[in-house]
């Protein structure tokens, strides 16, 4: 109710993550997706950082780029020694096509493939059924 636009912003990110507990995403494409400035969006995640509804992971030096995590408990909540200062997530990285270099939208070209030692079968596709049934299974045989 104090800030409509912090509402607004809070509802496109947790639609934007998905299955994910964060999302990786430009502040001028939230602006373009949210019909409103720059500005408009710096100020709505102030709101939602000081209200502790997100957390915001700084990606690069000038802070215009950043993972939005919903829930910082996800993010931070284990004990990291192997890589002490890090945090450690699943995002969804969204990037706007008039942002990339005209290259990087060349649907023709085909990016090379590392060789592989040994050539293996394609792996059979298994549905999310099948794989679910099977832990069932497992699960009465013990």
């Amino acid at each position: 109710m104090e800030s409509p636009r912090a509402a607004a912003l809070m509802h496109h990110l947790v639609a934007l993550m998905g299955h994910q507990n964060a999302v990786v995403i430009p502040q001028k494409t939230l602006a373009k997706i949210m019909g409103c400035s720059e500005r408009t969006i710096r100020n709505a995640l102030t709101d939602l950082v000081k209200g502790n509804w997100i957390q915001v992971v700084q990606l690069g030096s000038a802070g215009t780029v950043n993972a939005y995590v919903v829930n910082s408990a996800v993010a931070w909540g284990e004990k990291r020694d192997h890589m002490p200062g890090l945090s450690v997530f699943h995002a969804r990285v969204i990037a706007d096509s008039s942002d990339q270099k005209p290259e990087t939208m060349d649907s023709g070209k085909r990016l090379r493939r590392v060789p592989a030692l040994f050539e293996e079968k394609e792996p059979k596709a298994r549905s999310v059924q099948a794989d679910l049934e099977d832990a069932i299974a497992a699960q009465t045989t013990l």
